[in-house]
């Protein structure tokens, strides 16, 4: 069930321990499918393990289908024309104050903006570097008019418990 070969190590930083039918890149489990809640629980959650979800998993969200392109970059015009007005809290990953990263709070358009020529310009190591922060999107997906992304089911602890 631990796969990764969608994943290149050069793409995302991680440091490749194992080949890619078995990998954990850096400490980090790739899941290629849901396990079963009990594995999921006693292997990921009580460890407090970082795991990145494989797209198999994803492959019917509407926001896979409409934020992501082709190429895999993200849909810049169909983002900030639909939930462009938004506010969310963005970090300054550069800074720091009070062992954290300092936050403000910006329109997503303005955030688009941002990234798209932070991206021009090559990711720059000495600019500015800012991230959307545990934004409260669905609050804005009634512009959309429907359900951007179902969480899968083993996600759901009062489901669970």
């Amino acid at each position: 069930m631990i796969s990764a070969p969608e994943i290149e190590k050069t793409s995302v930083g991680f440091i490749l321990e194992k080949e890619p039918t078995t990998s954990i890149y850096a400490g980090v489990v790739y899941l290629s499918e849901l396990p079963s809640y009990d594995e999921l629980f006693h292997k990921i959650f009580t460890k407090n393990q970082l795991c990145i979800i494989g797209p198999h998993i994803t492959a019917h969200w509407k926001s896979r289908q409409l934020w992501v392109l082709e190429d895999g970059t993200p849909n810049f015009k169909y983002i900030s024309e639909t939930f462009g007005e938004a506010i969310g809290p963005v970090a300054d990953c550069n800074g720091e104050e009070f062992c954290a990263h300092p936050k403000t709070t910006m329109k997503v358009e303005d955030f688009i903006s941002y990234w798209r020529q932070y991206k021009e310009d090559g990711y720059p190591r000495d600019g500015q570097c800012l991230y959307l922060k545990d934004w409260h999107f669905t609050k804005y997906c009634y512009r959309v008019k429907s359900v951007i992304f179902k969480t899968p089911t083993v996600f759901i602890w009062n489901k669970i418990l």
